[in-house]
């Protein structure tokens, strides 16, 4: 959270119109709940983008658009999601656009 307002300070500073995309990776090194806790921390520490890296599912997505929700989020779009380590999952980019990853 403090490069969260590191940043923001930055921005406030110099004048400009930064955005702030903040990324978390714990999705796969700790737990999705966990990446959710932290996707709402930043948010309230007032970034302006989320992203959480490497969601497995459809409902992983929706449950991330739930998160402070009039904070717009971010997917890393692959034609495939990894749901284990034998089957992959086809999302498609209008799918994402009815789960609102819009920007």
């Amino acid at each position: 959270m403090v490069r969260i307002k590191a940043a923001l300070d930055a921005r406030k500073e110099s004048g400009s119109d930064i955005v702030i995309v903040a990324r978390t990776d714990s999705r796969q090194a700790v737990s999705f709940d966990e990446s959710l806790w932290r996707a709402r921390a930043l948010a309230d520490a007032g970034a302006d983008v989320l992203f959480i890296d490497a969601l497995a599912s459809k409902e992983e997505m929706k449950a991330f658009c739930e998160v402070s929700p009039l904070v717009p989020k971010m997917v890393r779009h692959t034609p495939y999601v990894l749901v284990n380590t034998n089957y992959w999952y086809c999302i498609v980019c209008e799918e994402c656009y009815f789960i609102t990853f819009l920007l």
